[in-house]
C-alpha cells in the first residue's frame, strides 16, 4: 500500500518522499515502481508453483492505492512543484493555448484556474495509469482487474479515467481505533470517529 522509499533509490536527496506523486512526471520513481511490481508479482507461490502475476486468485489490483493527487494539492503545490509546476504549464499550453506560465492554483473550482486544475489532474491520473496498466498487462502479462483513484476527493472530470478502469473501487473510512502507546498496536482506547 505504501512501501517505504528511500529519495536515494530514485535519485533523490532529502528525507523521505511520496513516491504517488513523484511516479507521473519522475522516471526513476516510475522504473523504481515498475521494478517492484516485477519483484512482487514475479514471486512464484512455492506450494502452487503459479508467480503471483499469473495467479487467478489475484483478482484485482490497484496500482497505486490512493493516488487521487488532489488529496495531495498542499506536497504538490509545496514541496513537488518544481515537478508538478511544468507539467502544469505544458498542459495549459496544449489544451488552453496559454502562453504564459503560472503556479498550479489552490483548488479546484467550477470555472477558470479550478476548473483547469480538475481537468489537469483528471488527465494526469488517465496518463499514468494508461502507461502502468500498459506495463501490467503487455510486459508483465498480468490479467488482473486494475483500478484506482481510490480516495477522498472526486470531481466529475475522474469519471473519464475511471471508464478505463476494470472496476471501480472506493475507500471509506469509518472509525479508525485509537492508539495508546503505538500507531496500530495494542493498547488502544476502542474507536476514535472520524466520520460525517
Amino acid at each position: 500500500v505504501s512501501r517505504p522509499v528511500k529519495p536515494a533509490d530514485v535519485g533523490m536527496t532529502g528525507e523521505g518522499i511520496n513516491l504517488k506523486l513523484l511516479i507521473p512526471f519522475h522516471e526513476p520513481s516510475f522504473e523504481n515502481w515498475k521494478a517492484f511490481c516485477r519483484k512482487l508479482l514475479g514471486h512464484v507461490n512455492p506450494y502452487t508453483k503459479i508467480a503471483w502475476k499469473d495467479d487467478p486468485a489475484l483478482a484485482w489490483l490497484v496500482p497505486v492505492n490512493e493516488d487521487n493527487y488532489l488529496n495531495s494539492l498542499g506536497e504538490i503545490r509545496g514541496r513537488y512543484k518544481d515537478l508538478w509546476t511544468p507539467a502544469w504549464n505544458k498542459w495549459r499550453r496544449a489544451k488552453k493555448g496559454a502562453s504564459a506560465d503560472t503556479e498550479i492554483p489552490p483548488a479546484t473550482g467550477p470555472s477558470g484556474e479550478g476548473l483547469d486544475l480538475t481537468l489537469f489532474m483528471a488527465d494526469t491520473h488517465l496518463s499514468i495509469f494508461k502507461r502502468m496498466r500498459s506495463f501490467l498487462r503487455d510486459e508483465l502479462k498480468c490479467q488482473s482487474l486494475l483500478s484506482g483513484l481510490n480516495g477522498w476527493t472526486d470531481t466529475l472530470a475522474q469519471q473519464v479515467t475511471r471508464s478505463e478502469y476494470d472496476y471501480v473501487d472506493n475507500h471509506f473510512y469509518w472509525d479508525h481505533p485509537g492508539f495508546l502507546e503505538k500507531d496500530w498496536q495494542l493498547p488502544s482506547k476502542g474507536w476514535s470517529g472520524n466520520g460525517p
